[in-house]
C-alpha cells in the first residue's frame, strides 16, 4: 500500500502579493516617535531623516505607515523650533548669570583691585564701553556707589524682582537687586545691541541711577 505523501509547502509570501499582510515601516515609526521628542533637537533630526526614509519605504503600498512618515516632518520642524528657542534661552540665562556675578565682583573689588576689575569689564564690554572705560573712571564710579550705598554685600536671591526691557537708545537691559550695607539698590545692566546668544556684551551698568558709561 502506497504511503500518503503531504503536498509540498507553498513558497514563502513575497512583499506586495495581494492577500498577504503588509508590514509596518520601521523607519516611519522611528521618524514619528523621534518627531514627538523634537524638543531635544536630536529627536527632531531623527524625525526628519527617518520620516523621509519612511516615505520612500511606504510608496506603492510596500509598507504601512505613510501617514506617520509624512506627519513626522512638520511635527519635527515645529518641535525642533521650540527646542531651539528653549536651548537659546538656557544659554542666555547661563551667560546672564555669569555676567551678574562679574558685575558683583567689579563693584566689590573696584576700590581694592582697580586693574583686575577693569580687566573683568573689558572682557564683557561692548565696543562703546570699551572705548570709554578707564581704570580711573571705574574707580570713581565704584567710589560714588560706596558713598551712597555703602559696601556691596551680594546680589538679591529673590528672582521675582528680576526685570527686563529696552532703554530709549534701543538697547535691551535687565535689572537685578543688589544688597549694600545701606540697603538695597537696583543694578541695571544694559546690553549692547551687537550681543548674541553666545556672547553677551555690556553697554552700560547703572547702580541706583549712577551710570558707568555716562558719569555725571
Amino acid at each position: 500500500m502506497t504511503q500518503f505523501q503531504p503536498p509540498p509547502a507553498p513558497p514563502a509570501a513575497m512583499p506586495g502579493i495581494p492577500g498577504q499582510p503588509v508590514r509596518w515601516s520601521a523607519a516611519a515609526i522611528t521618524g514619528f516617535v523621534g518627531s514627538l521628542l523634537g524638543c531635544t533637537l536630536i529627536g527632531a533630526l531623527i524625525g526628519i531623516v527617518f520620516g523621509i526614509i519612511g516615505i520612500m519605504n511606504t510608496r506603492g503600498g510596500r509598507r504601512r505607515g505613510m501617514g506617520l512618515a509624512i506627519a513626522a516632518l512638520p511635527i519635527s520642524l515645529a518641535s525642533g523650533f521650540v527646542g531651539l528657542i528653549v536651548a537659546a534661552s538656557m544659554v542666555v540665562l547661563v551667560h546672564g548669570a555669569a555676567l551678574v556675578e562679574d558685575v558683583g565682583r567689579v563693584i566689590t573689588m573696584g576700590n581694592t583691585d582697580v586693574q583686575q576689575s577693569t580687566d573683568i569689564l573689558l572682557n564683557v564690554a561692548g565696543d562703546d564701553l570699551q572705548e570709554s572705560l578707564t581704570a580711573s573712571r571705574l574707580q570713581a564710579w565704584v567710589e560714588g556707589i560706596a558713598e551712597k550705598q555703602g559696601s556691596f554685600v551680594e546680589m538679591s536671591p529673590d528672582q521675582s524682582r528680576f526685570a527686563r526691557g529696552t532703554d530709549p537708545n534701543g538697547d535691551p537691559y535687565f535689572t537685578v537687586i543688589g544688597k549694600f550695607v545701606n540697603g538695597e539698590a537696583a543694578i541695571k545692566i544694559v546690553l549692547d545691541q551687537n550681543s548674541s546668544m553666545m556672547g553677551i556684551k555690556v553697554a552700560d551698568i547703572e547702580v541706583d541711577g549712577m551710570s558707568l558709561r555716562d558719569p555725571e
